[in-house]
């Protein structure tokens, strides 16, 4: 009996044990209840260090690939619900401009399977808005690029890169990527 109740507090350590951690050293999510009006930081036209990357298609691109055009730099996951609910809304964006605009999906997600699994399951239009050229997703492997280059800690977070390769925006936290304001500031940067 006593071994018995000793494996069961030793599993009810353990469980609390990882729960703890994925609390206190996993991505924090941060909802869009607890903040109306996300944190959008203007940076002061810090260069992006070069890096490169490998999308889900397996092609490796140096970010400086994308100079001459802006890039929305956007750090989500599957299992950020907020993530979840601005990306249609961001891919509607960046194909209004026609190429002419980058989007680098940066997932930071366990697994490359992970995202695959999730990116079958939707409709056919997110599907289609994928497969477009200037639109690249991203397993960062290690979160490497989110938190050794961009310092990322919460999701979503998204970085608006100058054609000259500058970090001139950051946005924390859900934001509403249908409006006019963001429509302008991305206008003004071709």
């Amino acid at each position: 009996m006593k071994k018995i109740i000793l494996i069961l507090l030793a599993t009810i350590a353990l469980v609390a044990a990882g729960y703890a951690y994925d609390m206190y050293a996993g991505p924090q999510l941060v909802p869009v209840s607890s903040s109306p009006r996300p944190e959008i930081a203007k940076e002061s036209g810090n260069p992006v260090p070069d890096f490169h990357f490998t999308t889900l298609s397996g092609q490796t691109i140096d970010i400086t690939t994308f100079r001459g055009k802006p890039v929305i730099v956007n750090f989500w996951a599957t299992w950020c619900p907020t993530c979840l609910n601005e990306m249609p809304a961001i891919l509607d964006l960046v194909q209004s401009f026609e190429g002419r605009v980058i989007l680098l999906a940066i997932s930071s997600d366990h697994t490359p399977e992970d995202i695959n699994r999730f990116l079958k399951k939707q409709p056919e239009e997110i599907k289609a808005a994928l497969d477009q050229d200037y639109i690249k997703v991203v397993f960062d492997e290690n979160r490497a690029i989110t938190h050794d280059i961009f310092l990322t800690e919460r999701y979503p977070e998204t970085i608006i890169l100058s054609p000259k390769g500058e970090m001139i925006r950051k946005i924390v936290g859900g934001f509403e990527w249908n409006g006019q304001e963001i429509r302008d500031f991305l206008s003004s940067l071709e």
